[in-house]
């Protein structure tokens, strides 16, 4: 998808694979929609912007931050992380 506003399609996004979070077109984005998915998934976020997840997100992936901020807008933002979250 690439509306730049960080809206996601429509109901929960599951992630098996990569979801990358490089909008380079605002200086934020506030994703709202749960992204669920396994652990083979993996959400990085990259350019200097503020990208805020605000969901209950349910995937178990590794999350890493490359470049920029990631806020989580709520406890469970992150995912279940069991494997790890990484800040670079």
């Amino acid at each position: 998808n690439n509306d730049y506003s960080g809206n996601l399609p429509s109901g929960t996004t599951t992630m098996n694979g990569m979801l990358v979070f490089n909008f380079n077109q605002y200086d934020y984005a506030t994703v709202s929609k749960v992204i669920a998915g396994s652990s083979t998934g993996r959400l990085i976020k990259t350019n200097m912007n503020l990208v805020t997840l605000s969901a209950a997100n349910t995937f178990t992936g590794a999350v890493s931050v490359v470049q920029g901020t990631l806020l989580a807008g709520n406890a469970a933002a992150l995912g279940k992380t069991n494997i790890g979250t990484t800040i670079s």
